[in-house]
């Protein structure tokens, strides 16, 4: 957004743009948490995605038309990939009857609209404030969850 409105004419992006990636958006994530609650699911493990994944090139091209970024993005080879694939297995939380309700488009609009709506409030040391004080919470987990969802409205990373 930031090169958008400095009309730049370019946006550099780590590595060669071809990992996959699993992104969630965050109400999702409540909502599989608030979930797996009701259920009272006994599993120790249970991995929560959204079972599809995107490479960091085709990503970036769908966040460049969200904004309608008009420069060319260019991937920087130079720089590393990081894991080729990250993608987690959601199948027990599927099969329990749990799906994610937004879609990457969807979430990728409501994320920039906040962010393009609050920019001004938006820092990681207000965010890191916020926890800090929550750190002696008995919900700590779950009010760190909603303190994110409120200051960020962000997509999560899997």
């Amino acid at each position: 957004h930031k090169e958008k409105i400095n009309n730049s004419s370019t946006f550099k992006i780590w590595g060669t743009g071809k990992p996959l990636r699993e992104f969630m958006y965050v109400d999702d994530l409540a909502l599989a948490i608030e979930f797996l609650l009701d259920k009272d699911i006994e599993k120790d493990l249970i991995n929560v995605g959204t079972g599809n994944e995107i490479q960091i090139a085709d990503l970036a091209e769908k966040l460049k038309n969200v904004i309608d970024f008009k420069g060319e993005l260019i991937f920087d080879s130079s720089k590393p990939d990081g894991n080729p694939r990250k993608f987690l297995d959601s199948s027990k939380i599927f099969n329990y009857g749990w799906e994610p309700k937004i879609s990457l488009r969807q979430g990728t609009e409501r994320c920039i609209r906040h962010i393009i709506e609050n920019i001004d409030e938006l820092n990681v040391e207000s965010f890191y404030r916020k926890l800090i004080l929550l750190k002696n919470s008995k919900n700590f987990k779950l009010d760190s969850i909603n303190i994110a969802k409120k200051h960020f409205n962000l997509f999560i990373l899997v």
